[in-house]
């Protein structure tokens, strides 16, 4: 996906709203994307917060282990939607996990490129 093409895409993406095109071209530069098969792993339950998910195709579910070692479905996440957002305001380890359920690529953007722009931060935060 070109730069251009991800500017395109994070603009549809709500917890981006209000920022100008130079924010969201720094976001599209510090983004990388990446390909998930189904069944991979995006992030799991009890590691640390390190990224953000922003789904470019594909669907991905959250869920959480019960007690009994069985998966408990949360919620699904598809196009436009993102995940992970906690990594950029705690240091707590996920109490989730989300896995791909079918081929998805999205853009994940580490929780180190937000420290660079306190102000991409601090409006991503207000949203």
């Amino acid at each position: 996906m070109q730069t251009k093409d991800k500017i395109q895409f994070i603009k549809n993406i709500e917890l981006f709203r209000g920022l100008n095109e130079n924010e969201l071209e720094t976001i599209a530069a510090q983004s990388e994307e990446k390909n998930f098969a189904e069944g991979d792993i995006l992030f799991a339950e009890n590691t640390s917060r390190s990224f953000i998910f922003l789904i470019v195709t594909g669907k991905v579910e959250l869920y959480k282990t019960t007690a009994f070692g069985e998966d408990q479905i949360i919620t699904y996440f598809g196009k436009h939607d993102f995940l992970g957002e906690g990594s950029l305001m705690e240091d707590s380890p996920h109490s989730t996990s989300a896995r791909a359920v079918e081929e998805t690529i999205a853009l994940t953007l580490s929780k180190e490129a937000f420290k660079s722009s306190g102000a991409i931060a601090l409006a991503i935060s207000s949203n």
